[in-house]
């Protein structure tokens, strides 16, 4: 594989890592909201709950119970949806975060092939470098050998 081919692939997979933290990111984000909705809720159907007992104590007319208890049927599907979107909200980041895993180990992969390339590259410089070292040091060792008479 050649070195701009595997620069374009760790390229590649930098965009998708840095796109997949990007979403993982959003989805985060989603479930911070759906959390923090659902924790509203549940605080607002607790105090609403505390409000009727407390005018129960006191009593309270027919309608005014109906009233309540519609209200809470209504406060405890919206928990429940509210419930069902976190649980889609975490599903959501979870399979996010797998993705930017996967598009980080790939990363770090292709990195390491670039690495191990580069050092290749290195070790093939150093040996044509030595050898025309050794080449100049025998054809210098030659040069000073021969005698100036035979020549």
């Amino acid at each position: 594989m050649s070195k701009s081919s595997l620069h374009t692939i760790v390229a590649l997979a930098q965009q998708r890592m840095d796109s997949a933290a990007k979403k993982l990111s959003i989805f985060n984000s989603y479930l911070q909201a759906a959390e923090k909705k659902l924790a509203l809720l549940e605080e607002y159907r607790n105090n609403y709950q505390i409000y009727l007992h407390n005018s129960m104590k006191q009593g309270i007319e027919h309608t005014q119970w109906y009233n309540f208890t519609t209200f809470m049927q209504k406060l405890e599907s919206a928990v429940d949806e509210q419930r069902q979107t976190v649980k889609l909200a975490e599903n959501n980041r979870n399979t996010g975060r797998d993705e930017f895993q996967i598009y980080q180990r790939k990363l770090k992969s292709f990195e390491a092939l670039l690495k191990r390339q580069q050092q290749a590259e290195v070790q093939q410089q150093v040996k044509i470098e030595q050898k025309l070292m050794d080449e100049f040091a025998t054809s210098n060792f030659i040069r000073n050998t021969i005698d100036p008479v035979d020549q």
